[in-house]
């Protein structure tokens, strides 16, 4: 037999959860008010839960790369890219798509006349 599992207070944020999961398959949430047992997290509990706060970030993550797919193949040039950048971001330099934040991405794609008319 084993040694007996972590166990944490039911208030510990889950990410200082992670290691001690891990390494020991499973953790035991005691109650803090009652000073009981309340509860378990295992590893296949922490990867529902990370993917569940993660996926916003993931799915995010796509449409950017899509933006930057559609600015790639579209007619734009390296004029219009340089251009895109917000124009109170004075110590950055673009020389590429990838060098463009969210934002400027979607200013491009939106065809607005000058960078200042879309960031003000």
């Amino acid at each position: 037999m084993g040694p007996p599992p972590p166990v944490l207070r039911s208030d510990t944020p889950l990410l200082k959860t992670v290691n001690e999961i891990v390494e020991s398959e499973y953790v035991l949430i005691r109650d803090e008010r009652t000073n009981a047992i309340c509860g378990y997290i295992t590893p296949a509990d922490l990867s529902i839960e990370l993917h569940r706060q993660g996926e916003p970030f993931l799915i995010l993550r796509e449409i950017e790369y899509h933006l930057r797919a559609l600015i790639l193949g579209g007619e734009f040039t390296q004029h219009d890219i340089r251009e895109a950048k917000d124009a109170r971001d004075k110590d950055r330099t673009v020389e590429g798509v990838d060098d463009l934040t969210f934002g400027e991405c979607l200013y491009l794609l939106k065809g607005s006349s000058t960078a200042s008319d879309f960031h003000h």
